[in-house]
């Protein structure tokens, strides 16, 4: 889980736009790779409200509206009534979209996180475990 945190550091500090989401191969069904997507993205908000951010409503209109987008896509379903190929093609767009979304989301916010860190003595490597 380090190597995890310490890769997508990295690569969203770049700002190179590298960061990938950890999400099913493509031979999964895009049924589970879709839920997937929408686990992934309440997971990310989960955390994302798990630290000291200001109110979202006084943040850039762009970081609430990117909030706002992967709340909704929590609730992300397959249309059953479409093709595979047209479900297979909103699937890699949700992907692209939230991919480039948290990019914007911690280049954003990364203002908010130099002011915590200069406000508190804690460190923000993750804990190791034993």
């Amino acid at each position: 889980m380090i190597a995890v945190y310490e890769w997508t550091r990295h690569v969203l500090d770049s700002g190179q736009l590298e960061f990938q989401l950890l999400l099913p191969d493509d031979e999964e069904p895009v049924a589970v790779r879709a839920a997937a997507l929408g686990q992934w993205c309440q997971g990310f908000l989960y955390g994302l409200g798990s630290n000291p951010i200001p109110d979202i409503e006084q943040l850039p209109e762009q970081v609430g509206e990117i909030v706002r987008d992967l709340t909704a896509m929590t609730r992300i379903d397959v249309d059953e009534a479409e093709s595979l190929e047209d479900n297979e093609q909103a699937y890699s767009e949700l992907v692209e979209f939230v991919r480039i979304g948290v990019q914007l989301l911690h280049d954003e916010l990364a203002g908010v996180r130099e002011s915590a860190a200069a406000g508190s003595d804690v460190d923000d490597t993750p804990p190791s475990i034993h």
